[in-house]
């Protein structure tokens, strides 16, 4: 890659990371660089490069990838940053870089009212983790260089974004209409869990009062957001029932965004 890209190579020791890694798969992503329209002046076939570009990245992918579960972790990675940080191609913090949605948990849970801490610490560590959103292996988090937000990217496209400052702790952002949303996903309406004192009348969930247009700071990305703080707020994480509910709603999400199948049931 040194010899053959060296603009690439260049971009790369910058900041060597698994975002940087799949980042660099991403055709559009490729497109956006300045690194990469030198590249293009020395070729025919610009399609042919990112092909060329794509494939490698896809090897170094799978070589890291020694669990085979198709993530790389910061361990795995570490086995290239000592490579690279021994044969002095880039800085020892890399070595020391959690994950990206390590290090947003982490984020959030520094920038969170004392009070909501335990709610979030469930909500990323026990519902979010379960969820489609991070079980699906076509999910990859690409974590942006403030370090504010994390990218969500399905089949290399950016669906929604998490997002967590000092004066906003936690904002989850889709690319998506909320209109469009809530009328799509209530076909398939939640039903809210009944404790023994409600009577039979089945409940289904508000959509309207979680999934809203977005209106706050403009870090991140999506036009729309699932207002978890809400959702937390009206049905406590302690209960079991509600960390199930949520995790359905989550799930509903994601399968409208990514087309999955929406008549399944959610679990």
């Amino acid at each position: 890659m040194q010899i053959a890209w060296p603009e690439l190579y260049s971009y790369f020791v910058k900041n060597p990371s698994v975002e940087t890694i799949n980042n660099l798969e991403d055709w559009e992503f490729l497109d956006s660089l300045t690194e990469i329209k030198k590249m293009y002046d020395r070729v025919r076939d610009e399609e042919e490069l990112k092909n060329n570009i794509s494939d490698y990245f896809d090897i170094l992918y799978s070589i890291l990838d020694t669990s085979g579960d198709d993530k790389i972790d910061h361990e795995e990675l570490k086995s290239l940053l000592f490579v690279m940080y021994y044969t002095k191609m880039t800085e020892v913090r890399f070595l020391k870089e959690d994950p990206p949605y390590l290090q947003f948990t982490k984020n959030v849970l520094k920038n969170c009212d004392p009070k909501d801490k335990s709610s979030y610490n469930t909500f990323l560590d026990e519902v979010f983790k379960s969820s489609h959103w991070f079980q699906n292996k076509r999910i990859t988090f690409k974590r942006s260089s403030s370090g504010r937000y994390v990218s969500l990217v399905h089949d290399r496209k950016r669906i929604g974004t998490l997002v967590s400052m000092g004066n906003q702790a936690f904002k989850f952002r889709i690319g998506y209409d909320d209109e469009i949303l809530i009328r799509d996903m209530e076909k398939n309406h939640l039903k809210v869990p009944k404790s023994d004192s409600e009577l039979e009348t089945d409940k289904f969930l508000n959509y309207e009062e979680f999934i809203k247009d977005y209106n706050g700071k403009q870090t991140g990305w999506g036009e729309s957001e699932i207002d978890i703080q809400s959702f937390m707020d009206q049905y406590p994480l302690s209960n079991a029932l509600n960390q199930r509910l949520l995790r359905r709603l989550l799930n509903q999400v994601y399968h409208e965004l990514t087309g999955g199948n929406k008549t399944r049931s959610q679990s």
